[in-house]
């Protein structure tokens, strides 16, 4: 059972994740307008904008039969473990890549 603490420090963490996205999208905004053409720049925006809005229902498919079998609890934390294992391969993948450059 879901207690009231439970669902406080989630929101407390859904709310440091919501804030956090302005400090990812608008360097990565920034990056595209860089480096395409203001003349393709609103196609390039419009395609990268759909992909990342795809993941939302292509997300939720995948986590439907996730969910009803092993329960909500199971989806976060592995959810969490892959977005680490993500983070931290993209992480040293540019750091080494920055080394490379320098």
């Amino acid at each position: 059972m879901i207690t009231f603490s439970k669902v406080s420090i989630f929101r407390v963490a859904v709310h440091f994740m919501g804030s956090a996205a302005p400090f990812f999208n608008g360097p990565y905004m920034a990056m595209i307008q860089r480096a395409y053409e203001p003349a393709v720049l609103g196609r390039v925006i419009s395609l990268v904008t759909s992909v990342m809005l795809l993941s939302s229902p292509i997300g939720l498919i995948l986590a439907g039969p996730i969910v009803d079998r092993y329960g909500v609890q199971m989806w976060f934390f592995w959810s969490g473990v892959v977005i680490i294992l993500t983070g931290v391969f993209i992480f040293i993948k540019f750091k080494r890549m920055h080394a490379d450059l320098t």
